[in-house]
């Protein structure tokens, strides 16, 4: 059975998680400009500069405004998101692989057979060296 290089999984995870880190904080720290800009434009367009008895405001004249309110809190509400569940997302993105037959793909967790059960193919010369084996001769 073929042992998978669990360190390898660790870093390839430790760099992801970096990486999600990362755009979670560019988010937090780009995004509140776009929505304290628009919620500025909304306030002064509805109550400080109103033209009494005529429909006008930022619902009548420029409805989009809303919306990049609310995409604005929603790149917030996403940079939160990725600071906390970091750890997660990069455990879903690099699973630790499972042992399986190279031949027909069977999964072998918990078997210790030399050959595959499902197409007999010969595991035992695809053990992964031992720590003893590593060692360089002299």
């Amino acid at each position: 059975m073929i042992q998978h290089d669990l360190k390898t999984v660790v870093r390839y995870r430790l760099a992801i998680t970096a990486v999600v880190r990362l755009l979670g904080l560019w988010l937090l720290i780009t995004r509140p400009f776009q929505v304290i800009n628009q919620a500025i434009v909304i306030l002064w367009q509805t109550y400080i500069v109103p033209v009494t008895g005529v429909r006008s405001g930022f619902v009548y004249e420029q409805p989009w405004m809303i919306v990049n309110l609310i995409q604005g809190a929603l790149y917030l509400v996403v940079g939160v998101w990725m600071l906390v569940k970091a750890r997660r997302i990069a455990a879903w993105m690099v699973p630790i692989p499972k042992p399986s037959c190279p031949g027909c793909r069977y999964d072998l967790a918990g078997s210790n057979a030399r050959a595959c059960p499902e197409c007999g193919l010969d595991l035992s010369t695809l053990q992964s060296p031992t720590p003893d084996s590593e060692s360089k001769p002299e």
